[in-house]
């Protein structure tokens, strides 16, 4: 006996006829809380598990600017392709080198941005060194990394001034006189770690009511006290700060000091432990 089968939604328009042993598979596949070896519903139907695009294509449509970014979309390229729950690093780097791409100078670096920074990509927690893309990183990709692009035109925008695209310092920022010492903190020359010298930058603008300092903002300071912390060092230099959540980024890209950095720069014996070195 023939069975009348009519599937319709998201798109989709189907109806036929089948045996009843084919209809039963059906039902039961419909009713089963779990699929093995999922594929997308465009590899259901047509029975194309892999991908149709390639990796260069990929990289095209989805935007993709920062070297974060790129491993993202090509992790879930290889995901997509190889109908896999996962990728390595190595399959990345080896994608990347075939579609021309520039190699990262520190794979595993922007690797780890992509994992901590954006939670696009997550560490399997048995399988080390085997990498998932997240839901927020296919979303992302989705999205051609509007959000991260609109962030980074705000970031450029509070960097530059009006005339020539030069990097701005705020007024109150050149105007500050600032010195070594202040009541309730460190001497300045005391702190070893340029990462935590930046930590009591930030605190003595904002004691000076200066609502968090740009990265050439702090370098202007540093320099003021005849240190030598560079802008584009910034980032590098506070990410143990940020991960001890000493400090937080804003949309514009000004570095502000929390509660904890506050609490770790009064607690800390920055003279003892510079007497130990001595």
């Amino acid at each position: 006996m023939d069975i009348k089968i009519k599937i319709e939604g998201g798109g989709l328009s189907f109806e036929g006829e089948t045996d009843i042993v084919k209809a039963a598979q059906v039902i039961a596949f419909i009713k089963s809380d779990s699929i093995p070896n999922p594929t997308k519903p465009a590899a259901l139907l047509t029975g194309v598990t892999n991908t149709q695009t390639t990796p260069r294509q990929a990289l095209v449509d989805s935007n993709a600017k920062t070297n974060p970014e790129k491993i993202t979309v090509l992790g879930k390229y290889l995901m997509d392709r190889d109908n896999q729950t996962n990728f390595s690093g190595r399959e990345v780097q080896e994608i990347m080198k075939k579609t021309g791409e520039k190699m990262p100078k520190n794979f595993s670096r922007d690797l780890q941005v992509a994992i901590d920074d954006l939670g696009y990509i997550f560490e399997d927690d048995v399988q080390k060194g085997q990498y998932s893309v997240t839901d927020g990183g296919a979303q992302a990709i989705l999205n051609g990394f509007s959000l991260n692009n609109q962030n980074r035109n705000s970031r450029r925008k509070s960097k530059t001034n009006k005339s020539g695209g030069k990097k701005a310092i705020r007024e109150e920022v050149n105007k500050l006189d600032i010195s070594g010492e202040k009541e309730g903190l460190p001497n300045y020359w005391q702190i070893d770690s340029k990462g935590h010298r930046i930590l009591w930058l930030i605190n003595y603008a904002e004691s000076n009511k200066i609502d968090g300092l740009s990265p050439v903002e702090i370098e202007s300071l540093a320099t003021k006290l005849r240190d030598d912390i560079e802008s584009k060092n910034v980032r590098a230099l506070t990410t143990k700060s940020a991960k001890n959540n000493f400090i937080k980024v804003d949309p514009s890209g000004k570095y502000k000091i929390l509660q904890n950095g506050i609490k770790f720069l009064k607690k800390s014996d920055f003279e003892k432990d510079a007497k130990k070195q001595s």
